[in-house]
């Protein structure tokens, strides 16, 4: 498993009650009222989007899936200097099956760049539907290896050619990740994740054992020779960081733009709240935004969370 970093144990700030406080809704069961419903509010499958769609950009996006593999939770608000200035949000998110893979990704749209919210649109919806997906997650990996993602570059390339811009009007990061069909383990139940990096979104790990978000994709002091990500953003830079997980049920992986990453290692409270999100299932997409969303000093760029939490027997 890659080298880790700060481990952020969950907590509760004032005004966020946990869930099993009493008289306090249950943050992973989607309000009701009256009699039980046939019809669940929590969408089994994926709708068709056209590639038109990703020209308007509205200030907050939310999806949800529920699927044997994993429950999926994605949010997007625009950052709040965006908000103030009157600028897009430059962040994107995608959700995709690739036959009996489960793809989720993060992009994130470069601040001076002009038309950098579509070229994070075009990447993290290509990522998500890509099927060289299937073959990164067959056979065996090594700890950390790269990918072309040149097809991906062309793409972007393209888009801003349409549009008349330089190729560097379009640059965006890019994480992703595919999940396996679950696979039993001596432990019990588990998830094979296979994750993709291109620039400084990342992953993270969430579970009851290790107490919080744990980063993931480190790369260890002695392998050095990798290329670096952290400043290389797509269509500039094609080669994606390749490594894998493996995650237990009740564990939660998250990929989220450095709108939330930065502040899940500078805010404790904040990483702590969105942890104790996840402890029990997956939320409700309203208060995972109102959290995600919440208000904190000096960190005003967009914020992307997209979120799988893996469940048992019994959740599924």
């Amino acid at each position: 498993m890659a080298a880790t970093e700060q481990v952020f144990t969950p907590a509760v700030l004032p005004g966020l009650p946990a869930a099993g406080t009493p008289g306090i809704h249950d943050v992973t069961k989607p309000l009701s009222f009256g009699p039980a419903a046939v019809l669940k509010p929590q969408p089994p499958r994926l709708p068709d989007w056209p590639h038109t769609a990703m020209e308007h950009v509205p200030d907050t996006a939310i999806d949800w899936l529920d699927t044997e593999v994993g429950h999926v939770r994605a949010v997007s608000a625009r950052g709040h200097m965006h908000r103030y200035l009157g600028e897009v949000r430059q962040d994107s998110y995608g959700l995709g099956l690739v036959e009996d893979v489960l793809v989720i990704s993060v992009a994130d749209g470069l601040g001076s760049a002009e038309w950098s919210h579509m070229g994070s649109a075009v990447a993290s919806a290509e990522a998500a539907r890509w099927k060289g997906f299937l073959e990164l997650t067959c056979g065996d990996a090594a700890p950390f290896e790269t990918v072309s993602m040149e097809a991906l570059a062309e793409e972007l390339a393209a888009v801003a050619a349409d549009r008349g811009v330089d190729v560097r009007e379009v640059a965006t990061t890019l994480v992703a990740a595919a999940v396996r069909t679950r696979q039993m383990s001596e432990q019990g139940i588990a998830f094979e994740v296979t994750l993709l990096q291109v620039g400084d979104s990342t992953a993270w790990r969430c579970s009851s054992e290790e107490g919080g978000w744990v980063k993931l994709g480190e790369e260890p002091d002695d392998r050095s020779t990798l290329i670096s990500t952290a400043v290389d953003p797509l269509p500039l830079h094609h080669e994606a960081r390749v490594w894998r997980e493996t995650f237990e049920a009740g564990e939660t992986l998250a990929l989220v733009s450095d709108g939330v990453g930065n502040m899940f290692q500078a805010n404790s409270d904040y990483a702590s709240v969105l942890a104790g999100l996840w402890q029990d299932g997956a939320p409700t997409p309203s208060r995972l935004l109102e959290v995600v969303d919440a208000t904190v000093k000096s960190f005003d760029d967009d914020r992307t969370f997209v979120g799988i939490h893996f469940p048992g027997p019994a959740q599924s």
